[in-house]
């Protein structure tokens, strides 16, 4: 079930990250396939699948706390970035969401490889936008 969540998600994520307008512009011309995937996931299980919202929002921190760990085979580390596309997807529309600006990482440019992505604050500064 993971996976089809998953795959549904990425299929999503880069279907809305080539959306153009009437006019040919992007839709969201910021917005990364990464946090997209993790907005869609964590929709996908607040909804359509039948997933409690809290049950989705736990999965999400648990793949962080694996990322972090290294049980999920990424070196990213854990990803504040990451957890705010999730909880936008349990909440808001994309468009809500791409307003905020939670399709967008906030990590500094000299941040440390492999600790994580994105500062808490930042993120949830977004969420009072």
């Amino acid at each position: 079930m993971i996976d089809d969540i998953m795959a549904d998600a990425k299929s999503k994520a880069k279907s809305v990250i080539k959306s153009k307008d009437k006019d040919g512009n992007l839709v969201y011309p910021d917005a990364k396939e990464d946090l997209l995937t993790h907005y869609f996931a964590s929709q996908t299980m607040s909804g359509k699948w039948g997933v409690a919202m809290p049950i989705s929002l736990a999965l999400g921190l648990i793949k962080e706390i694996g990322d972090l760990s290294g049980l999920t085979g990424s070196n990213t580390g854990f990803s504040w970035d990451d957890i705010g596309a999730d909880i936008a997807g349990a909440y808001f529309t994309p468009q809500q969401a791409y307003d905020k600006g939670l399709f967008t990482h906030t990590e500094p440019a000299d941040m440390y490889e492999g600790v994580g992505q994105g500062l808490f604050k930042n993120v949830f500064r977004k969420f009072l936008n």
